[in-house]
C-alpha cells in the first residue's frame, strides 16, 4: 500500500465527514423566537397547562422554530421596562404582550415609539381577519398601520344591583341627570352618619380619574388628547362639564370617598358600581346573591352611552431578526379553534372572533353573554390612545382626583392639570 496516498485519503474522509455533520447540523438548526408576556398571563393552573401543551404542539408542527415563552414580573410596567432595556441592549424579544389601551406608546415617540412592526403585510393573507371584531383591530391601528394582534378582550361598564334598584322602584338611568337622581335616592345614611347603602362605588386611583375625565369629555364629542399630539386640552367647557358631573356622582353616590369595596358590594349594600369585565370579583357575583345588570356608561343625554374596552394583544418588535417566524407563531396562536380552548381555560376573557361569540362554550360561562352584548354600544379605549398615556395619567390624575372627590376647586384643578400634562408632553415627545 502506498502510505503517502493513504495519507491523502484520510484527510479527505475527515473533511467529508465534517461536511456531512455540518450539513446535518444546519438542517437541524432552529430559529429561536422569544415571546415575553406578563407573569400574570397564567391566571389558572388549567391555563398554564394549556399554554404549555399548545407550545409543545406548535414546536412539533414547526420543527424549524424553537419557541421560548418568558413570563416577566412587575405587571405591565415591569414588562415595558424589561422590553425597553432589551431594546437598548440588543436582547429584546421577537414577540411581546401588550394591553390594547397602551398601543400608542409603541408608535408615537416616547421611549418605545417606533419599535412595533406593522402587521399589514401579514394580515393581507391572514384567513381570520374578517372574523375579528373590527373595533378591536381599529384599536390596534394607528396611522393606517395595524401594530398588534388582539387575542382577548373585556368590557368595562356599569353594574347595577337589581335587588336594590327594583326594591327601591328606581329605573335604570338613561342620562347623567337620571343617574345622579338615582344615586341620591339610593344612597342612605343613618342619623349617626353611618352609610347604610351606597348609590354608587367607583375606583379612586389617580390614573382612573384621568381616564374617567377623558371618557366623559369624549361623550361630549371632545377628545382630551389625540394620538401623537404634543398638547392635550382639559381646561375647556367639556372638561368643566365632565368634572362637575364626576364630582357630583362621587359626592352623592359614595360620600365617604373610599372607592370600591367588594364586601359591601357582595352584601347587597351598593346599588351600582364600576365593573371590570375581567375581574374575578365580577365573575364571582354568582355566589353572592347579587343580581347584576350590565349597562353602558350613560352620557349627558340619551344615545350617548358607551362602554370602555380593554384587552390583550401581541406585537412583533421591529428589532426582531425573525419577524416571519414570529408571525407564524402569532398566526398559529390566534385562530378561532385555538383561542376557544384558551377561553375555556381562562373564563374571564372574552373572544375576539365573531364566530365564537355565540359558541356554546362561551355563552355557558357566567355573564359572558351579558358582557358581550355590551359591544352593540359604541366602544372607547380605556384611557386616551397616546404614546405617553402612562407618563401623564397618574401625575395629572393626582391633581384631578381631589377635585373629583370634592376636596379641591374644579377650575384650578383643570388649569393645573392641563399645564402639567403639556409640560410632560413637551419634556418627553422630544425623544421622537
Amino acid at each position: 500500500m502506498n502510505l503517502k496516498r493513504c495519507a491523502k485519503i484520510v484527510p479527505l474522509l475527515v473533511v467529508s465527514s465534517l461536511l456531512i455533520v455540518s450539513l446535518a447540523s444546519s438542517a437541524m438548526a432552529k430559529t429561536v423566537v422569544e415571546w415575553w408576556t406578563l407573569a400574570s398571563f397564567f391566571v389558572t393552573e388549567a391555563e398554564q397547562a394549556w399554554i404549555t401543551q399548545w407550545e409543545a404542539e406548535f414546536e412539533k408542527n414547526n420543527p424549524d422554530i424553537d419557541l421560548e415563552i418568558r413570563a416577566m414580573p412587575g405587571g405591565t410596567a415591569g414588562l415595558n421596562e424589561a422590553i425597553a432595556l432589551g431594546i437598548a441592549t440588543g436582547t429584546a424579544p421577537d414577540i411581546a404582550y401588550m394591553p390594547i389601551n397602551t398601543v400608542g406608546r409603541w408608535t408615537h415617540g416616547g421611549i418605545l415609539g417606533g419599535f412595533a412592526e406593522p402587521l399589514n403585510r401579514y394580515l393581507e393573507t391572514w384567513p381570520y381577519r374578517q372574523q375579528m371584531l373590527a373595533s378591536l383591530l381599529d384599536a390596534a391601528t394607528i396611522d393606517g398601520n395595524v401594530i398588534a394582534l388582539p387575542y382577548m378582550m373585556w368590557p368595562n361598564c356599569e353594574v347595577y344591583n337589581l335587588n336594590i334598584t327594583e326594591t327601591s322602584g328606581v329605573a335604570l338611568p338613561n342620562n347623567w341627570d337620571e343617574q345622579l337622581a338615582a344615586m341620591r335616592k339610593l344612597t342612605r345614611v343613618d342619623g349617626a352618619g353611618v352609610i347604610e347603602q351606597y348609590g354608587y362605588q367607583g375606583p379612586v386611583s389617580a390614573s382612573y380619574f384621568f381616564y374617567l375625565l377623558g371618557r366623559v369629555m369624549e361623550q361630549q364629542g371632545v377628545k382630551l388628547i389625540e394620538p401623537g399630539a404634543t398638547q392635550g386640552f382639559i381646561n375647556n367647557d367639556a372638561g368643566r362639564q365632565a368634572m362637575y358631573y364626576i364630582a357630583e356622582l362621587y359626592r352623592t353616590g359614595m360620600p365617604d370617598k373610599y372607592g370600591m369595596r367588594w364586601p359591601a358590594i357582595n352584601s347587597n349594600k351598593v346599588a351600582s358600581f364600576f365593573g371590570d369585565g375581567q375581574s374575578a370579583n365580577v365573575h364571582n357575583l354568582t355566589e353572592t346573591g347579587v343580581r347584576p345588570a350590565f349597562r353602558g356608561f350613560v352620557g349627558p343625554q340619551g344615545g350617548t352611552d358607551v362602554i370602555w374596552f380593554n384587552g390583550g394583544a401581541h406585537y412583533i418588535l421591529s428589532t426582531s431578526k425573525n419577524k416571519d417566524a414570529a408571525w407564524r407563531v402569532l398566526a398559529d396562536f390566534t385562530t378561532p379553534s385555538n383561542l376557544l380552548n384558551y377561553y375555556v381555560n381562562q373564563p374571564r376573557q372574552q373572544p375576539v372572533f365573531t364566530s365564537l361569540i355565540n359558541h356554546r362554550s362561551i355563552v355557558s360561562r357566567p355573564y359572558s353573554s351579558e358582557l358581550l352584548q355590551l359591544f352593540t354600544l359604541p366602544i372607547v379605549s380605556y384611557g386616551p390612545v397616546h404614546a405617553l398615556l402612562t407618563e401623564i395619567a397618574t401625575p395629572v390624575g393626582e391633581i384631578l382626583k381631589p377635585a373629583g372627590l370634592g376636596d379641591a376647586p374644579i377650575e384650578s384643578a383643570l388649569i393645573e392639570g392641563e399645564r402639567l400634562m403639556n409640560q410632560i408632553l413637551a419634556d418627553n415627545m422630544i425623544r421622537q
